[in-house]
């Protein structure tokens, strides 16, 4: 049976890290390619943002996952990581932005 939790991908985190992190990721960005994946959430902080748009292999997930057709859901702090991998926002395509108010209304 299909585990329907989800599985977090993130950049490496060190395992002695005295960060705030609430969760520990399942799988690094470098391990945990789109391709094992059904759909995406792109859900960074806004202070986080800077450093996966300067990580090619951040970018590099969303444009795999987007190049094959897999769902992605992002937040507002992600549009900059979508622009600099060339994915527009469209519902047609499954591409859907999460505003936190409506839901996923048109």
């Amino acid at each position: 049976m299909a585990d329907r939790r989800g599985t977090a991908v993130s950049p490496p985190v060190p395992r002695q890290s005295h960060s705030r992190t609430p969760a520990r990721p399942n799988m690094s960005i470098d391990g945990g390619p789109s391709v094992l994946f059904d759909a995406g959430v792109v859900l960074p902080s806004d202070e986080g943002v800077g450093d996966l748009l300067e990580m090619a292999s951040a970018v590099n997930w969303i444009r795999d996952a987007y190049g094959h057709l897999k769902a992605l859901a992002y937040g507002e702090a992600a549009a900059p990581l979508l622009e600099k991998a060339a994915v527009e926002p469209d519902v047609e395509l499954g591409v859907i932005e999460l505003d936190g108010k409506k839901g996923l209304e048109d």
